[in-house]
């Protein structure tokens, strides 16, 4: 005969003999679990093994990118020697690739302003080195025969357009004429409070082993970015933007001048890292044995508009400050309404507001041509002195 069964000890704690029905109840359990398990792990390494693939694919594309320079538009009076040895270089803000965009929405106005040829550079998902920028702008000037640039910095370009002019300052190839800034920061605390927030968000995706590397997390920033699509009003309107939002996403990431978020991360250290008081010092000093100091242009947002991304009031307001103490003139204008992240909103604003002052910032690049075949020895001191006392006894020495 057969013994009893021995008691088993139940789940609960209590022993007891469980019935065949409870056993295969339980063997059926675990089994759950323990396949919960594998397939929880074979996701997490497909996740981990696709995370990989995708970053490795980011990282060649930023190895294999590079910076570029490209004409825009042909100087308008080739005939007229000033405009045929000038061209305007315009350089784009955060979350832009290149600045084609706005070398076209903005050109003609430029071009109205400065004469000469319009440039747009080109980040091309490559390191956001302003060295490198700046080799690619004067290899394109000395071949070009361009011996004067107007630097048009946007935004975030703004910084990158100061330290580019602080590079070419020390070229005996170029000078550097004027200098406009639309909409720039002042650095970090140029910024407004959310925008420094996203900043700040940045630098923690850096942080992130690969993060700025990867697409999905790319999809998230965009549908972030175009979050204000999507947040007003009914319900039903908002799910639709919703997916419209999600479908012009998907577009943009197939985009071949799309920016990564390695950009993005290097545009946002590029602000957090602005030293503009630092930049204008140098163009200073390395313009002042060679030629004309730079003008200096702030193009803000005037009413009915207000810039939502830039303190522009305070970044204008400190940028002339450095330009004034380096005896650099600088001239601050309003753009009526203009919006920051579309310029071509207001196109007529701004071509009317770059008409007006024409001949103010024409007027000071003239008397910088000046004050140089005046001043000697070359000295901030001097230059102060002229823009305060242009008819003083000294320049006679």
């Amino acid at each position: 005969m057969t013994g009893a069964p021995e008691p088993v000890e139940h789940p609960d704690g209590d022993p007891h003999q469980l019935s065949p029905r409870e056993l295969r109840r339980l063997a059926r359990r675990r089994r759950r679990r323990v396949g919960t398990a594998q397939l929880v792990l074979v996701l997490l390494v497909a996740l981990i093994a696709g995370y990989q693939s995708d970053v490795a694919k980011n990282q060649l594309a930023q190895a294999n990118a590079e910076v570029s320079v490209a004409v825009q538009e042909e100087a308008g009076h080739p005939e007229n020697p000033d405009d045929d040895r000038s061209a305007a270089v315009f350089f784009d803000g955060f979350g832009t690739y290149n600045s084609d965009h706005l070398a076209r929405t903005l050109g003609p106005g430029v071009q109205e302003l400065y004469g000469g040829e319009t440039w747009s550079v080109s980040y091309g998902n490559a390191p956001l080195a302003s060295d490198t920028i700046a080799e690619r702008v004067l290899a394109l000037a000395q071949d070009s025969g361009k011996r004067e640039l107007d630097l048009v910095g946007y935004s975030m370009g703004g910084i990158i357009n100061l330290e580019v002019a602080a590079y070419l300052s020390a070229s005996p190839e170029v000078t550097v004429r004027s200098i406009t800034l639309i909409s720039s920061p002042d650095g970090i605390e140029g910024l407004r409070p959310l925008q420094r927030q996203e900043m700040d968000a940045a630098e923690l995706v850096s942080q992130i082993p690969g993060a700025q590397y990867s697409t999905p997390l790319r999809f998230v920033g965009e549908m972030y970015f175009m979050r204000d699509r999507y947040t007003s009003g009914n319900p039903v309107q908002r799910i639709e933007r919703f997916f419209g939002a999600i479908k012009q996403a998907r577009v943009n990431l197939s985009g071949p001048t799309f920016p990564g978020t390695w950009l993005l991360v290097d545009q946002a250290f590029a602000i957090g890292s602005a030293d503009l008081e630092g930049e204008l010092q140098t163009i200073s000093e390395r313009t002042s044995p060679k030629g004309p100091r730079p003008s200096v242009l702030y193009l803000g947002t005037g009413a009915p508009g207000r810039d939502y991304m830039v303190d522009d009031a305070v970044s204008s307001a400190n940028i002339c400050g450095y330009a004034a103490r380096n005896a650099m003139q600088c001239t601050i204008r309003k753009v009526p309404g203009a919006v920051h992240t579309a310029p071509e909103r207001t196109l007529d604003e701004y071509e009317e507001t770059l008409a007006d002052v024409s001949e103010r910032v024409r007027g000071s690049i003239e008397q910088a041509a000046e004050l140089y075949l005046l001043r000697s020895p070359a000295s901030p001191g001097d230059d102060r002195r002229l823009l305060e006392d242009p008819d003083g006894p000294w320049r006679q020495r």
